[in-house]
């Protein structure tokens, strides 16, 4: 890997951390004329060093980008196309023209939480009235049966998906219940309000933190869904629709 990148001749190299030595040595070694880091035990090795300190992930690629005299919105971003999100509508049985409730069920290691609280949770939501959505992601997968069995009239378990469909029915939630994930970060690019389930006090630095977005650590299924139920985004019609069709207008076409 090392020579094929070095073939393309790259003008900058950056190490976006200063925790792997995997990295480093191919910042190093990719055939860069110029390379960028972070502050640390490693600065000196670096042409330029990345300016101020961060405290939350989304600001890294700002910082980054302010270090070469660029600007980046301390987000991520994602765009999804208008036949996209019309093929992940078709998936949904419920009307999604007021958005959906989202749950993804998944995470890694101590930011897991067990099958019994999303059983849980999904039975709060069936007392709530709302259309709701869940998905689940390789390693949940032995999940599905039991989830299935909690499965109110008004909700739906969706299969699996590859990742731009599974992008796509984001774009038909209005608000994602999820642990600190992937899919966190893919609403938060697309724009979707998150109630993000913490476990690990650590996830803080990885939460969304949009003036919609909720974080709660460690609650009980019906916080979460007193969270939910006291949104503006929920309680107003009018509100809930207006946010989803500007979500529509943000789609791609391509």
């Amino acid at each position: 890997m090392i020579w094929e990148l070095r073939k393309e001749n790259y003008d900058l190299a950056i190490q976006v951390g200063e925790g792997s030595v995997t990295s480093w040595l191919f910042t190093h070694l990719c055939g860069a004329k110029k390379n960028l880091g972070q502050r640390g035990r490693l600065q000196n090795t670096y042409d330029w060093l990345v300016d101020g300190k961060t405290n939350h992930a989304y600001e890294l690629p700002s910082a980054i980008a302010h270090s070469l005299g660029l600007s980046c919105e301390s987000l991520p971003w994602m765009v999804v196309s208008e036949m996209e999100h019309a093929r992940a509508e078709a998936l949904l049985k419920v009307s999604s023209r007021g958005g959906v409730v989202g749950v993804f069920v998944g995470g890694h290691l101590d930011k897991r939480l067990p099958l019994d609280f999303w059983q849980a949770q999904i039975r709060e939501l069936n007392m709530t009235g709302e259309g709701y959505v869940v998905m689940v992601g390789p390693e949940e997968e032995h999940y599905r049966p039991y989830l299935e069995q909690c499965c109110g009239s008004q909700g739906q378990i969706l299969p699996l998906m590859p990742i731009r469909e599974f992008a796509a029915v984001l774009t038909h939630i209005i608000t994602l219940i999820t642990p600190d994930t992937g899919p966190m970060h893919m609403a938060t690019a697309l724009g979707v309000p998150v109630i993000a389930i913490l476990n690990a006090r650590k996830s803080h630095k990885f939460c969304p933190q949009g003036i919609a977005d909720k974080i709660l650590f460690r609650p009980t299924p019906r916080d979460v869904t007193t969270v939910l139920s006291a949104s503006p985004l929920i309680q107003f019609g009018w509100a809930r629709t207006e946010h989803m069709l500007d979500r529509k207008l943000l789609l791609g076409d391509f």
